[in-house]
């Protein structure tokens, strides 16, 4: 009788070694698969405060008109779809905390701490409005703003470190820029392009004559101000398009860029516009690198 109960006790032993033993191995194959853990409150809280900007999103993958919606025009797979931008926005707010821990030593904090310390953030602040001292941005954050406010923190303090860590020479960054599409505009730079005038509809140019103009391109700027034309159409021209830049007295006046080669004899200042580029596209490759071990 003894025999059987040690038997079974023997069993039972065996029995809960091997279930301690496969929830290990469980567990353990769940570490390793890289599953993007979150709780179902922190999901549905940012999914009901970002609905807008994750149908923005869908709506450029998709090629959605502006008069469309973009809930009729995915049908069914409309929550789908959003619950996968969600999940990639929360995956990209642990891969930046990922890096923030490896550059910089600042713990990632979980949902509840996130909560805490905007409350503390938001005690501040109200504190120094109290007191009559200035505060910038906002005065008070939800969750969603101040995930936002608190990742872009992090983002800084990570490039910021990987500059001061950065090897890249003088012959990158040359490389870099000489493959760039456009030429890197400073203030002080010099830009040539061409200004005429018309009285009926182009090519009838002013009688074939193009004042050929080059200034830098701070002064271009202020000067297509003040026909208040937007600085980013102006940035956007392409070689050889003619824009019209205002009419007056029943004359329209186009502008036009013209030939601009890019010059790789850069300062110092466009040197480190350039290192910025090329460390921001390391960054943003860490993070992709981060967020595929969870299949996002």
């Amino acid at each position: 009788m003894r025999r059987f109960k040690k038997a079974g006790i023997g069993l039972l032993l065996c029995l809960c070694i091997c279930l301690c033993a496969g929830a290990v191995i469980f567990a353990v194959r769940r570490r390793n698969s890289g599953e993007l853990e979150y709780s179902e409150t922190e999901f549905r809280e940012l999914l009901d405060e970002n609905a807008l900007l994750y149908e923005q999103n869908l709506r450029d993958a998709y090629s959605i008109p502006d008069d469309v919606s973009v809930k009729d025009c995915l049908g069914d797979s409309y929550d789908e779809e959003l619950a996968k931008e969600n999940e990639k926005y929360i995956a990209r707010r642990r891969a930046v905390q990922i890096l923030a821990e490896q550059y910089c030593d600042i713990e990632p904090l979980d949902y509840d701490e996130l909560h805490e310390l905007m409350e503390s953030e938001n005690a501040s602040r109200a504190e120094k409005i109290a007191d009559g001292e200035v505060v910038y941005g906002n005065t008070e954050f939800d969750f969603p703003e101040f995930c936002t406010y608190y990742l872009d923190e992090l983002e800084s303090s990570v490039l910021d470190r990987m500059m001061e860590e950065s090897d890249v020479g003088s012959a990158e960054i040359v490389e870099y820029y000489s493959n760039m599409e456009e030429p890197l505009y400073t203030d002080g730079e010099k830009v040539s392009y061409y200004l005429y005038t018309t009285d009926g509809s182009l090519p009838d140019v002013n009688n074939g004559e193009r004042e050929s103009l080059e200034l830098t391109f701070g002064e271009i700027r202020d000067y297509i101000r003040q026909y208040g034309v937007e600085e980013n159409v102006f940035l956007n021209f392409e070689k050889d398009q003619v824009n019209l830049l205002y009419s007056e007295d029943g004359k329209n006046v186009y502008i036009q860029f013209a030939e601009l080669e890019k010059d790789t004899d850069l300062s110092d200042e466009e040197q480190g516009m350039v290192r910025s580029m090329i460390v921001r596209e390391q960054y943003e490759k860490e993070l992709d690198a981060v967020a595929e071990n969870w299949g996002l």
